[in-house]
């Protein structure tokens, strides 16, 4: 087991947090919080994470101690977050990893399945649906600034190469359970689980999300 070691890598105009942690020489388990959040949001889950996996959490840009100071944070897009992703598992010289996101962290991980198919190994995509347009309105100003209502990979889906697991909560007022079915549908192969949990469903029903990820991701 590795200590857990947080470190920053350089980005134009700022800096991106990241902390290392789990079984130095197991596969690599990239976690991708939610808008508003931090790594610290996956701190339910760490523990049984870092049994199997050596765990990569990142804050994403704008969030946490990924600080950028000449304000680009705000105006980037999900590319740009996909990128500063892959550059982190670039600076840890890891070429494959298992992804998964939530929310805003799972347009991110799905943007990376579509742009760099062979860094994934699989992919969990929770609460999150293939395009955003239809709940534009209803985003904060902070999401609509960088793009992520204007997200939309539902003509894209069929690209993804990863086995991939999709989880929803049975009642989340953000991202309707339809949405997350159609998502798991444009997906070849995908698997659903539907969780008793909101939004977050990671923080409300952490053992049954754990549990969920960590039988997919050692199936």
């Amino acid at each position: 087991m590795t200590d857990p070691l947080p470190m920053t890598l350089p980005r134009v105009g700022g800096v991106i947090h990241h902390i290392v942690s789990g079984r130095n020489h197991a596969p690599a388990l990239v976690l991708l919080h939610p808008w508003g959040a931090s790594l610290a949001s996956w701190d339910l889950q760490l523990a049984e994470f870092e049994r199997f996996f050596r765990v990569i959490r990142l804050d994403l840009r704008g969030h946490g101690l990924s600080k950028f100071d000449d304000g680009s944070a705000q105006y980037c897009s999900l590319h740009d977050l996909a990128l500063d992703a892959l550059a982190v598992l670039d600076s840890l010289r890891i070429d494959r990893a298992y992804w998964c996101g939530l929310s805003v962290g799972g347009l991110t991980a799905l943007q990376v399945a579509l742009m760099a198919p062979r860094r994934v190994l699989r992919l969990v995509v929770a609460n999150t649906a293939a395009s955003l347009l239809p709940f534009a309105v209803d985003c904060e100003s902070q999401a609509r600034e960088i793009a992520v209502c204007d997200a939309d990979f539902a003509g894209r889906l069929g690209e993804v190469q990863a086995s991939t697991l999709v989880i929803a909560g049975a009642h989340d007022p953000m991202i309707p359970i339809k949405c997350v079915e159609e998502l798991a549908d444009g997906i070849t192969g995908a698997d659903l689980v539907v969780l008793d949990a909101a939004h977050r469903s990671h923080l409300e029903q952490p053992e049954d999300f754990t549990r969920t990820v960590v039988d997919f991701l050692r199936d």
